[in-house]
């Protein structure tokens, strides 16, 4: 007796407009509960602003191709804000920049044909600024503090903020705000300052964002005999999240089309 092979299904999704959140296979091929096959096609001059993902939930059995001729392109993270003084009795630290998104999120195996696409991770926040002061605190005053500079938003279509400057209670001077990021660059960091009594010490810059699939910049420290560290650079997003699952690619996976790790 012959046994016939089940067929599975077949869904063909075609993305043939700009996609301004992170797009969703499982959903978009309605949510299938049988094992099926599913190609989706991001065709050429279209960008994924936020992303793709498998989504979760795939019947065992069911396989799923990528083919992206257009831009996969992971979320930026928004830039630090500058260290702060508060009052006159402690600063806040400054803050780290916020992790990139990453292009491509597995959550089932897939095949990836990115012959004539691009996989762009988002780029990471850049850290803010540390503050500085030459006098200890409870003797903070506008003439000895230096409050810093924020960092600037990584690079992506979602135009990650930058970073505010940290604010100065005490009358003291303060630093420039991050650049936002935005398609096209990464955001600069702001500028520290130097005290209103023009010492040499200074309150620390903040950093720069970081480009498709590359991590923000650390902020700098403050330069003073009182001086905090700046915020760490956030992550940098990936190519392609595998999260345990496997990727396997048929074209396209090098360095100019692929910006940021596939891990």
């Amino acid at each position: 007796m012959i046994k016939m092979r089940a067929t599975r299904r077949f869904i063909d999704l075609q993305i043939t407009t700009d996609q301004a959140s992170q797009y969703n296979v499982f959903t978009a091929a309605s949510s299938p509960t049988d094992a099926v096959s599913v190609r989706v096609t991001v065709n050429s001059g279209v960008t994924l602003a936020l992303g793709l993902t498998t989504g979760i939930g795939w019947a065992t059995g069911s396989d799923i191709t990528i083919v992206n001729n257009g831009a996969i392109c992971g979320a930026a993270g928004a830039g630090g804000h500058g260290d702060t003084f508060t009052d006159a009795s402690h600063v806040t630290g400054a803050q780290d920049g916020l992790a990139g998104g990453d292009a491509v999120a597995l959550h089932f195996d897939a095949t990836i044909d990115n012959t004539a696409g691009f996989l762009l991770g988002g780029g990471g926040g850049g850290g803010g600024g540390g503050a500085a002061s030459s006098a200890s605190a409870g003797s903070w005053s506008a003439g000895n503090t230096a409050a810093a500079g924020g960092g600037g938003g990584g690079r992506g279509f979602n135009n990650a903020s930058g970073g505010a400057a940290g604010t100065n209670s005490v009358g003291g001077t303060v630093g420039d705000d991050g650049n936002a990021g935005s398609s096209s660059a990464a955001g600069t960091g702001g500028a520290g300052t130097g005290y209103i009594s023009l010492t040499l010490d200074r309150s620390g810059a903040g950093a720069a964002g970081g480009d498709w699939g590359q991590a923000g910049g650390a902020g700098a420290a403050g330069s003073a005999s009182v001086a905090d560290p700046g915020g760490a650079g956030g992550a940098a997003g990936k190519a392609v999240a595998k999260n345990g699952f496997t990727a396997t690619f048929t074209g396209g996976n090098n360095g100019s089309q692929v910006k940021g790790l596939v891990a």
